[in-house]
């Protein structure tokens, strides 16, 4: 599969679950809208700065393949970061500590949710 195949399904990918979540939760439509995406080949993960989620479109597929529901997943993990305003933390003195908690309050809020689109297999872990 070439590049821009890949970059045009990964961009497919997100834009589904941009529009599942405007359509699920109208609440978020305002802060979703001001999420940015930037593809990054090789990166081999994801990184949201605050306003923008920085992906790898094969690793976004590949997870995508693994699971349906984790572009969904991701973009609510990033839009729940965003609203408790957890990158914008300059006082944190335990950067890798902050991130951690940040990440397990965040999951715990969309567990809770109980969101069948959401959901993940190692949600039950």
């Amino acid at each position: 599969m070439t590049d821009e195949l890949v970059q045009t399904y990964a961009n497919k990918v997100l834009n589904l679950a941009r529009d599942t979540i405007t359509v699920r939760f109208r609440f978020f439509d305002v802060a979703l809208a001001k999420v940015s995406f930037e593809s990054r080949a090789g990166l081999k993960g994801y990184i949201f700065d605050g306003e923008k989620l920085v992906y790898d479109p094969y690793a976004l597929l590949m997870d995508y393949k693994e699971e349906s529901s984790f572009a969904l997943r991701l973009l609510l993990h990033v839009l729940f970061h965003a609203v408790l305003m957890h990158p914008y933390r300059l006082d944190k003195t335990e950067e890798k500590y902050w991130n951690i908690a940040s990440d397990i309050a965040v999951e715990n809020i969309i567990l809770n949710m109980e969101i069948p689109e959401a959901s993940l297999l190692r949600d039950g872990e």
